[in-house]
């Protein structure tokens, strides 16, 4: 029985079979190095064949070609701006005829004595992205297959015929003369595609390319991707010219609906209908060319020659000349097709009914057609997510093609696979693995053979790799099929963490691109602890009162909102014209401003607006909701609201800055809130300093903070057309105070012993307090130093930061690390130095072991400031344990609006083992100095050891904490 995918439709809750499931696939795990070996090394491409230059009909432009490509055949010339040797080998494609003739080339084996690493190879070639054709069958059910024309030699001088369709070559010919290269990559023609016949060989290498798709698309030059639309209109290609750039004065003043027209088309192309596809274009970033076919006599540049010199692509002979034949594809790049949705978007934005400044009130009414058009084809292309910082911006570029690529988590991933078609579902495993740039990967055969469930997959997959979106309630939109019900005699429980995942796959509706410098960072975790989450417990036991803010604000927060009205029906025995009157008088009501004001601050007070308040002015509220919304579009569009919000955030920060020197809690949640709130950095000609990472008395006094607030902060959107951080505002504005977590300290043994020899540790003199013995469980005494807490904690010394201990200048510390890493850790696999048997090495693990090891996170000095400083904040309504967990992707500037979404959890721990009787004050984080007592260390390694740290989550709720590090202690969550 082959595996089954699931996650097209609501299913019943994990139970224990599935959770064993995800144990037992877990040890599938496989590791990447053959993919590297493969994509780098051992990959082949199509080129033209010219070993029968009579029958091909060779050019003389071409043989111009080739005879400067021989001058340079070997070597990296200077004098022609250093041209890559190995695709200047090969014979440009000719362009006043169809090529008939190909072959087979495989770079290692023409050019034996280079190593083909990162920085030594060649990326200039065309990589295909395509639909396979959709089968059809005769009468006897056997496959029709098209008849193909051309002929292709493989490596070892056998002739076969083309694979691939003659149409899908044709094209990749005219793409390769528009771009100036000579070198294509389409799977069908250098990928074995191997049958029942086959030798394993071409089993294994089709296996090894299907894992190493990533590598090999974010490597090529240009990826082209075929859509079957063919632009038939002048008209029509001038009017996208002017919506990718109104500056184009050929292009001119065009009627829109051209423009409208061609994006229902896209929006509805086959391409967008395949899983493989997804992967192709998401692994080739920006170098993604859309390619649509071009009706003869459509006029549309057709030569592409940008950054050829930068990347040392080889000089070709239509960079000056004609085609001999008019190209028959269109070229777009996927930022100009972008480009062309953001101004089509604009557009019907203008034309769309516009809300009253005064008649804050929304309803739920259908987008326009011309809306849906635009939010379906949006989503084809995402916009890329990139900070303007440092670590953002820098380009870190291999001449192997291997650079910063774009990256889709776990969630984005399910989102766009769901829709897709994929022929073997295990595949889909392989195609998430390539989109989000797993280094840990899991054997699909395997696979398949123990586990029939696609979501087992795919969850293991994601938690293996330290990727929690699929656990994020706000990933799962609230419409769609309706929620598995279970049957009677089917109690399964499923833990709450999994929650709505388990139940709710076929929902998932998030799709967001993020542009990622270096790998994704995991703590070491047991391999076979695969429910071992690294992550922060908080214990929030306490309240900060921020009422002073309340009193000068809640009015101006609650002017900030308009009102939703929600109708659910007419009320029982309510006539249908009597029903519609009513809305009509309920909506005239909640129209005006004042209502809309008294409504709000109603609201804040007492949670809702009651049926016999005063604000319904008599009129029957059966049936009808009234919910207050700080809509982000209308925030966005009104300088006014955007001041406001800004001055309310700051004033905050400020009053939480204000109380530090009495409430040890306040400064740790300002820089909680801070932290989870501010920007990178801001763009713009008139460049301020950075913004500092903690609350301090340079935050407010800085130019930005000063003159445009609300900018030096990132709100995230939620799929309500609010923003995630609202809840902060709202329980100030309507309680007064915000419930507080100080962190729990970590009980892992390598954060509590004496420091190496050469650390240095950065407490002060005033940071140690007056110490004590605490006795042991045996009536000895321990010598566990402890401290006796004061009433009131002085509020603490801040020194300014250097660059390089900033937040992004941590950031991009690890990210040159991690790529100095990959460097080291595959030179010696691609160089073939690698010990048969040896395990292969993780980039993602042995990085943040050198992160960790590096900068000593988990020593004693870097705990005890964690347990003095990190202070966070909850949505919640009492005392409760939170667990944050630790995903690498979400705790950097930029933040991730997942980071804001649902993903603390609220926990609480099963079993009675206290341990040792030292155990409580190490947890409480009241110990003072490293444990030098050898007997107690050994017995806290043995208690670490054989813990069970499990936890049951009873909720999930969102919060605000400073930027995580690396966790030194993981947990069970069940």
């Amino acid at each position: 029985m082959e595996m089954q995918n699931d996650v097209t439709i609501n299913s019943a809750p994990f139970g224990p079979s599935e959770m064993e499931q995800v144990s037992k696939i877990a040890g599938f795990r496989v590791e990447r190095s053959k993919a590297y070996v493969w994509a780098l090394k051992d990959c082949k491409f199509l080129v033209y064949d010219d070993t029968d230059d009579a029958a091909n009909t060779v050019d003389k432009g071409k043989e111009k070609a080739v005879d400067h490509s021989q001058s340079c055949h070997g070597e990296n010339s200077s004098e022609g701006g250093g041209e890559c040797a190995i695709c200047s080998s090969c014979p440009e494609f000719p362009h006043d005829k169809k090529a008939r003739k190909f072959r087979l080339f495989k770079p290692r084996e023409a050019f034996p004595d280079l190593q083909f690493g990162l920085n030594e190879n060649c990326h200039h070639f065309v990589a295909v992205s395509y639909c396979w054709p959709v089968p059809e069958f005769d009468e006897e059910g056997q496959i029709i297959q098209e008849q193909r024309h051309y002929q292709v030699r493989g490596l070892d001088g056998t002739l076969r015929e083309n694979r691939a369709l003659d149409d899908v070559i044709d094209r990749a010919v005219d793409v390769a003369n528009t771009f100036g290269l000579r070198m294509i990559w389409i799977d069908q023609e250098c990928l074995p595609q191997p049958t029942d016949g086959s030798p394993q060989s071409d089993w294994d290498e089709q296996q090894i390319g299907v894992q190493a798709m990533d590598i090999l698309y974010s490597r090529a030059m240009v990826t082209a991707a075929f859509h079957s639309l063919e632009l038939t209109s002048q008209a029509q290609v001038d009017a996208l010219r002017f919506a990718i750039d109104s500056s184009d004065q050929q292009a001119g003043s065009h009627d829109f609906t051209h423009v409208l027209d061609f994006l229902d088309d896209v929006s509805r192309d086959r391409y967008y209908e395949r899983a493989w596809v997804v992967q192709e274009s998401l692994s080739a970033g920006n170098r993604l060319s859309l390619v649509f076919r071009r009706a003869p006599g459509i006029n549309y540049p057709s030569s592409f020659r940008v950054g050829r010199r930068a990347y040392r692509a080889p000089p070709h002979s239509l960079d000056e000349g004609v085609r001999g034949m008019q190209s028959e594809v269109l070229c777009m790049s996927v930022q100009d097709f972008r480009n062309i949705v953001e101004e089509a978007r604009g557009v019907v934005a203008l034309n769309s009914f516009q809300e009253s400044q005064t008649a804050a009130i929304r309803f739920n009414d259908r987008i326009s057609p011309d809306a849906a058009i635009v939010q379906k084809v949006r989503s084809l292309h995402p916009a890329v997510i990139q900070g303007n910082g440092l670590s953002s911006q820098i380009t870190l570029f291999y001449d192997s093609g291997m650079a910063r690529r774009d990256r889709i988590d776990a969630a984005g991933a399910l989102t766009l696979l769901r829709t897709r078609g994929c022929r073997d579902v295990k595949d889909r495993i392989a195609i998430m693995a390539n989109m989000c740039g797993y280094e840990t990967r899991l054997d699909t055969n395997a696979v398949e053979e123990h586990c029939k469930s696609l979501r087992v997959a795919l969850l293991t997959l994601s938690i293996l790799n330290g990727d929690f979106s699929l656990l994020v309630p706000e990933v799962y939109a609230p419409w769609g099929d309706v929620p598995y019900v279970p049957q009677d005699g089917e109690p399964r429980e499923s833990p709450k963490w999994l929650a709505p995942f388990d139940t709710r796959t076929s929902e998932a509706d998030y799709t967001k691109i993020q542009r990622i410098v270096g790998t994704r960072f995991k703590p070491y975790t047991k391999p076979d602890a695969v429910f071992d989450f690294p992550a922060y417990l908080w214990a929030v036991e306490d309240l900060i009162d921020l009422t002073e803010v309340q009193e000068q604000w809640v009015d101006e927060w609650a002017r900030l909102k308009c009102l939703s009205v929600v109708f659910n029906g007419p009320a029982k025995g309510e006539i249908n014209d009597a029903y519609v009157s009513r809305r009509q008088q309920i909506t005239a009501h909640f129209s005006r401003s004042g209502v809309i004001f008294r409504a709000n601050l109603e609201i804040l007070k007492n949670g809702s607006l009651s049926p016999d308040s005063d604000i319904w002015n008599g009129i029957d509220s059966t049936g009808v909701e009234v919910i207050p919304r700080l809509l982000a579009e209308r925030v966005e569009n009104e300088p006014l609201k955007r001041l406001t919000i800004g001055r309310i955030f700051f004033d905050i920060l400020c009053t939480l800055y204000e109380q530090a020197s009495s409430n040890a809690n306040a400064l740790g949640v300002a820089n909680s809130i801070w932290q989870s709130m501010r920007v990178d950095t801001l763009d713009g000609e008139n460049r301020q300093p950075d913004l500092p990472d903690e609350v301090t008395e340079a935050l407010f006094s800085h130019p930005d903070v000063i003159a445009r607030p609300f900018d030096t902060l990132q709100f995230d959107r939620s799929p309500d057309g609010q923003y995630h951080q609202v809840w902060l505002f709202d329980r100030i504005m309507s309680l007064g105070f915000l419930w507080v977590g100080r962190y729990r300290r970590s009980t892992n043994p390598s954060t509590l012993t004496p420091e190496r020899s050469d650390s240095k540790s950065d407490a002060e003199p005033e940071d140690v307090d007056t110490v004590e013995d605490l006795p042991s469980g045996s009536g000895e005494e321990s010598s566990l130093a402890i401290r006796q807490k004061p009433e009131n904690e002085p509020k603490p010394k801040k020194e300014k930061k250097a660059m390089d201990s900033s937040i992004q200048g941590r950031q991009l510390r690890r990210q040159m690390l991690a790529m100095m890493l990959e460097n080291s850790l595959l030179s010696p696999i691609l160089a073939g130095e690698d010990k048969e048997g040896y395990p292969d090495i993780n980039l993602s693990s042995m990085s943040s072991f050198a992160i960790i090891a590096g900068e000593r996170v988990f020593e004693f000095a870097e705990e005890q400031k964690r347990v003095k400083n990190l202070v966070s904040v909850f949505d919640v309504d009492g005392p409760c344990t939170i667990a944050t967990l630790y995903n690498s992707d979400w705790e950097v500037l930029p933040h991730r609006d997942l980071r804001s979404m649902t993903v603390c959890w609220v926990v609480e721990k099963e079993g009675d083992d206290d341990g040792p009787p030292e155990l409580k004050a190490i947890e409480e984080g009241d110990i003072v100095e490293p444990i030098e007592d050898q007997e107690l260390l050994a017995r806290l390694r043995e208690h670490y050891d054989e813990e069970d740290r499990r936890y049951r989550v009873t909720a999930k709720v969102k919060g605000m904490w400073q930027m995580m590090d690396f966790p030194s202690q993981s947990y069970t969550f069940g």
